[in-house]
């Protein structure tokens, strides 16, 4: 059963799932980036859209960070992506050892990467995709997630037991590491000069939850279909969009079908588990 506390202004939820056999340990951040470039960056490709640059480069490059922080703790972290669970949020997850200790040693390395200094990835990154870096960009960006320090929340998901003592000690660990938010600096977002592109992906008409559904389906049915999440919306190779719209309807038929025999299906905890895990909403699983 979902389950959520509140430890000095922080939100934390926890959410057990009955399978697979690994710990999700979420943290998101109330920041407005943009998801399209996010996926472009990661893949060093020159962004296809001109808004939220800066902002979306310092979230790699938090990104990057909690990665290089992840790998000097001494556990077993199974995977790491990023993600938008909607335009004015940004998340990094990390699936691992289904223990309390290791979801903790993972969340206190994400809070630790809140503080650190950006200034060198941004200007990599930035060098990476053929964009000059701003440092009045860069500042104002930075000062857009100091100052959303203040709304950051956590989630824990996948097969673990949250006794209330586990969940207390967790908290408090994690509540008394996050960062004194801080003032947004002075400057306003930029907007690039962007190439006229190609995209390789079309999104299809299905978001939100249905979108989870959706993909989940096919990565059962239809693997050799290649999709992503952007922006909360479902995107297929583009050769693949026509007759992917079709299928879906068909998926959500059957389904409605099933759920009208009362069968017992334990598919809700499955989407959270997966939501948490960014294995949907990630732009890197492409």
């Amino acid at each position: 059963m979902a389950k959520s506390v509140k430890k000095d202004g922080y939100s934390f939820t926890i959410l057990p799932a009955k399978t697979p056999d690994e710990a999700v340990a979420s943290i998101c951040l109330p920041v407005a980036i943009n998801a399209m470039t996010l996926y472009e960056l990661k893949k060093e490709k020159y962004p296809s859209t001109a808004d939220k640059f800066d902002e979306t480069v310092v979230a790699l490059a938090l990104y990057n960070e909690i990665c290089m922080k992840l790998s000097n703790v001494k556990m077993k972290v199974h995977k790491v992506s990023c993600g938008c669970p909607s335009s004015a949020e940004f998340m990094v997850s990390v699936t691992c050892d289904r223990t309390f200790t290791s979801v903790r040693k993972c969340l206190r390395a994400m809070v630790k990467s809140l503080s650190a200094n950006f200034s060198g990835r941004y200007k990599e990154i930035c060098k990476s995709v053929g964009v000059k870096p701003s440092t009045e960009a860069f500042d104002y960006a930075c000062g857009l997630f100091a100052k959303a320090v203040k709304g950051v929340s956590f989630a824990i998901g996948g097969k673990i037991k949250p006794t209330d003592e586990a969940i207390g000690k967790l908290t408090t660990a994690i509540a008394s590491k996050v960062p004194t938010p801080k003032e947004c600096a002075k400057g306003a977002s930029r907007k690039i000069e962007v190439e006229k592109t190609d995209p390789q992906m079309e999104s299809v008409a299905v978001k939100g939850t249905s979108a989870v559904v959706a993909k989940l389906m096919f990565k059962e049915k239809i693997k050799e279909i290649k999709m992503t999440m952007i922006d909360g919306k479902l995107h297929v190779s583009k050769k693949h969009a026509k007759n992917a719209e079709e299928m879906i309807k068909k998926m959500f038929k059957a389904y409605e079908t099933l759920q009208k025999s009362r069968l017992k299906v334990d598919f809700v905890p499955t989407i959270v588990y997966y939501g948490l895990k960014c294995a949907i909403l990630s732009p890197s699983n492409m």
